[in-house]
């Protein structure tokens, strides 16, 4: 797949349609089986789940560190959208979300990434929720980025955190040091109270941060 590495998932060419979409099912289905084999052999708890409800359509954002954490919880339990680079080296990913139900926005910095915030602050109006990384997805780890903030208040919306803690962890070797559970632990999901973004973003960034820890 090399030779797509800068085309979007959106514009692969027709000849190459169909195996980037074998290779976006197979990957995805990959991911998939892990996540289930990773939830059936750790356990997960969530607190704060009354407090998430509460909140309704709402931004979700945890740090990258914990993606896969957050990936094994995805369901369609309410509506949910994600932001993805559109790169076409992506497409399993893309794939592997619209199969845990969410809606998939392609957009990012330089990519059409105006169109998309515009694109998913009209879904946060009708009632969606977004999940987000906000140091992803290249770093600085921990660090929100304005984008984030910009679009929490121009929607209305709140950000919830959302942090998980490990009772056994190990890091894969990555700028964010990316932690998975070892069979037998213990993850726990803990939802924060809800953050509403005003005109001072950097307050809001302070706050956000010290929430996700």
């Amino acid at each position: 797949m090399g030779a797509l590495g800068t085309v979007r998932m959106d514009e692969v060419p027709g000849v190459f349609r169909l195996p980037m979409a074998l290779y976006g099912v197979l990957v995805a289905a990959t991911l998939d089986a892990s996540f289930r084999v990773m939830g059936a052999v750790a356990r997960f708890e969530v607190e704060g789940r009354e407090a998430r409800d509460a909140a309704g359509a709402a931004i979700e954002a945890c740090w990258h560190q914990d993606v896969w954490a957050f990936l094994m919880g995805l369901s369609p339990e309410r509506p949910w959208v994600s932001f993805m680079h559109p790169v076409a080296s992506l497409t399993p990913f893309a794939t592997f979300m619209r199969w845990r139900g969410g809606r998939v926005v392609l957009g990012s910095a330089g990519n059409d990434g105006r169109a998309a915030a515009e694109e998913v602050r009209r879904l946060l109006r009708e009632g969606f929720s977004l999940i987000v990384f906000p140091d992803g997805p290249a770093g600085p780890a921990r660090k929100v980025k304005p984008g984030l903030l910009q679009l929490a208040r121009d929607s209305g919306r709140p950000i919830v955190p959302v942090r998980f803690e490990f009772s056994r962890p190990f890091a894969v070797p990555s700028w964010d040091a990316k932690r998975m559970p070892w069979p037998g632990s213990v993850v726990r999901k803990r939802y924060g109270a809800p953050i509403f973004v005003g005109d001072d973003l950097e307050a809001a960034a302070a706050e956000l941060e010290a929430a996700l820890g």
